[in-house]
């Protein structure tokens, strides 16, 4: 959730000034096959952490990376 990327990154923000390193890599999936899966607990959830996720955190850290940082 948005809420809970930002208090990760508020915890990180408290000891951290700078970030040199941020590797955006997270991934699960619903745990069924392919063409059976429930919508609310398969596809959202997958979504929420495969895109949101991501998409949260970096956007709360990018002030703290340095020039010369790297991304992935």
């Amino acid at each position: 959730s948005k809420a809970g990327c930002d208090a990760l990154i508020a915890e990180f923000k408290k000891r951290e000034n700078k970030l040199h390193v941020l590797v955006n890599n997270s991934g699960i999936t619903w745990g069924g096959p392919f063409t059976d899966f429930p919508e609310d607990k398969g596809w959202d959830n997958v979504f929420n952490v495969n895109v949101k996720a991501i998409f949260y955190s970096t956007s709360n850290l990018i002030g703290l990376v340095h020039v010369y940082s790297l991304v992935l």
